[in-house]
C-alpha cells in the first residue's frame, strides 16, 4: 500500500505542478493550442496524471480480480496429496 500511495502522491504533485508551470508561462484553460508552445508541460502533466489513475484503478482492480484466484488455487491445491510422494 505505500508504493500505491507514493504513485498517487508523485503522480498528483507533478501533475499540478507542470499545469500550475504551463499556466505561469501564459496557458490558458480550455483553449486548444495547436502550435506546441505548451507541448512538453503537457506531457509531462499527462504522464503524471496516468500515473495517478494507474494508481487508483488498474492496480486495485488487478488485485481484486487476481487475489482471490490465488488463494482458491492455494486452498485448491494445496488439499490434493501428491501422488509422487510415499
Amino acid at each position: 500500500m505505500d508504493t500505491l500511495l507514493a504513485i498517487v502522491l508523485i503522480g498528483g504533485v507533478g501533475m499540478g505542478a507542470f499545469g500550475g508551470m504551463a499556466g505561469l508561462d501564459g496557458m490558458l484553460r480550455r483553449h486548444l493550442y495547436v502550435d506546441g508552445e505548451f507541448n512538453t508541460l503537457m506531457i509531462l502533466a499527462a504522464i503524471c496524471g496516468t500515473m495517478v489513475r494507474v494508481a487508483w484503478f488498474h492496480i486495485p482492480y488487478f488485485n481484486i480480480v487476481y487475489g482471490p484466484g490465488k488463494v482458491i488455487r492455494k486452498v485448491l491445491l494445496g488439499n490434493i496429496p501428491n501422488p509422487g510422494k510415499r
